[in-house]
C-alpha cells in the first residue's frame, strides 16, 4: 500500500479503534461500514492521487466525520456503569494505529521504536492496567509524547539549510532535550527556555541580515545611479550621493556595533549568502535558492572599499572604471527573457529529490 495512503488511513484508524473498544458491534455498524469501504478503496488504488479521487467521489471523509460524531454521542450518553471496559487488545489497537501512522514517516524512526516496545508489552496482558504499569516502568508514555515533538523538529531541522546555523542549532538543541527529558514538565520548561533564547538570537540575527541586505541594495543602487548619469541623466547625481552615504552608514553600523567587517561577512556563510541571494525557489525548504553570479562578490568588495568608503569625489566615482565586472542580468530578467522559472524550479527539485521529506 502507498505510504501516503497508509498515513491517511492511519489517521482514521485511531478514532475507529478507540470507539470500537467502547461500543458494541451494533452501535459501531455504520461507522464500520464506511471505514471498511475506505480500506477497500485503499487496496484498489495504490496511487495516492487515484485513492484521493476515489474517496472524494465516494464522499468517504465527510461520511466518516458524520459517523464519528454519532458514535461519540452514543458513548457520551452512556451511564458510567454501562460503558464497556476496554480490553487490553482494544487499548493497544489505539496505539497500533499511531504506530502505523509513524511507520509512514521516515523521520519518525525513534517513535516507531517506542511504539514497538509498548505493543510488545501487550503479550499475555488481560487489562489495560497491566500494560500501563509495565509502560510506566520504562516511561514509555512520556517518550511517546516527547518524541512526537522530536519528530516535528527533526523534519524542520532536515529541511533547513545547514548554513542557517541559528535555526539549525536551535532545532538540534530541541531534539536533544526531547531525548533527554524524563517528564512533560521538564520537556516544556527546557524547550520554552531554549525557545526564548532562540527568539532573542533571531531578533539580533535578523537585524544583521537586514543590514547586510541593505548594504547590498546600496551598492546596487550606486551602480545603477552611476549608469544613469553616464547615460546623460544628470538628475541621478543626487541618487549617487544618497546611495554612497547610505552604504557608508550601514557598513559603519555593521563594523562598529556588530564587529562585522567585509571579510567576516563573507567568511560567515549565512551572511555571505545574503550578499548574493535573490530568492528561495521552494517554499518547503531553505536548502535551494537563487543567487546573483558569485563573481559579483569581488565587484561588491571593490565598490565598497574603492568608492563608498574612499575619499574620491562624487565625480571621480561616477567616472571611475572598476577592475571587477558587475554581472548586470538579474534573475527576474532572466526569467522574463528566457523563461527560466520552470527550469530553475525543476533543477531545485532535482537537487533535493533524495531527501526523505521531498519524496
Amino acid at each position: 500500500m502507498n505510504e501516503q495512503v497508509k498515513a491517511m488511513i492511519a489517521g482514521f484508524k485511531l478514532p475507529y479503534e478507540t470507539y470500537k473498544g467502547m461500543l458494541s458491534e451494533e452501535e459501531m455498524a455504520e461507522f464500520t461500514k464506511v471505514y471498511e469501504e475506505m480500506l477497500a478503496l485503499a487496496e484498489e488504488h495504490d496511487d495516492f492521487m487515484a485513492f484521493n479521487d476515489a474517496v472524494t467521489k465516494a464522499d468517504i471523509f465527510n461520511r466518516l466525520t458524520v459517523e464519528m460524531g454519532k458514535v461519540q454521542a452514543i458513548a457520551d450518553a452512556k451511564p458510567k456503569e454501562e460503558r464497556k471496559p476496554p480490553s487490553a487488545e482494544s487499548f493497544l489497537n489505539q496505539y497500533r494505529a499511531l504506530y502505523e501512522q509513524a511507520q509512514a514517516q521516515p523521520h519518525a524512526y525513534k517513535t516507531v521504536q517506542v511504539y514497538e516496545k509498548l505493543l510488545a508489552m501487550g503479550e499475555g496482558a488481560e487489562t489495560p492496567l497491566e500494560i500501563v504499569a509495565k509502560a510506566e516502568g520504562e516511561n514509555l508514555f512520556h517518550k511517546i509524547g516527547s518524541l512526537g515533538v522530536y519528530d516535528t523538529y527533526k523534519v524542520d531541522y532536515d529541511k533547513t539549510d545547514p548554513n542557517e546555523t541559528v535555526h539549525r542549532d536551535f532545532r538540534a538543541d530541541v531534539l536533544k532535550i526531547c531525548e533527554e527529558s524524563e517528564t512533560t514538565d521538564e520537556l516544556t520548561y527546557r524547550v520554552d527556555k531554549r525557545s526564548l533564547q532562540f527568539n532573542q538570537e533571531t531578533v539580533r540575527d535578523d537585524f544583521m541580515v537586514q543590514l547586510i541586505s541593505k548594504l547590498v541594495g546600496s551598492i546596487l543602487s550606486l551602480e545603477m545611479s552611476k549608469a544613469h548619469v553616464r547615460a546623460g541623466r544628470k538628475q541621478y547625481i543626487s541618487a549617487v550621493i544618497v546611495a554612497r552615504k547610505e552604504g557608508r552608514n550601514i557598513y559603519g553600523i555593521l563594523t562598529d556595533e556588530f564587529s562585522l567587517d567585509w571579510e567576516k561577512i563573507v567568511s560567515t556563510m549565512r551572511y555571505k549568502k545574503r550578499l548574493i541571494m535573490q530568492k528561495a525557489f521552494l517554499p518547503e525548504t531553505t536548502r535551494v535558492w537563487a543567487s546573483m553570479p558569485v563573481e559579483n562578490l569581488d565587484w561588491m568588495k571593490e565598490t565598497l572599499y574603492d568608492e563608498i568608503l574612499s575619499d574620491l569625489s562624487t565625480g571621480e566615482i561616477i567616472l571611475r572604471r572598476p577592475k571587477a565586472v558587475f554581472h548586470l542580468l538579474t534573475l527576474d530578467e532572466q526569467e522574463q527573457k528566457f523563461g527560466l522559472a520552470a527550469k530553475l524550479e525543476e533543477g531545485a527539485r532535482e537537487h533535493i529529490k533524495d531527501f526523505y521529506w521531498a519524496k
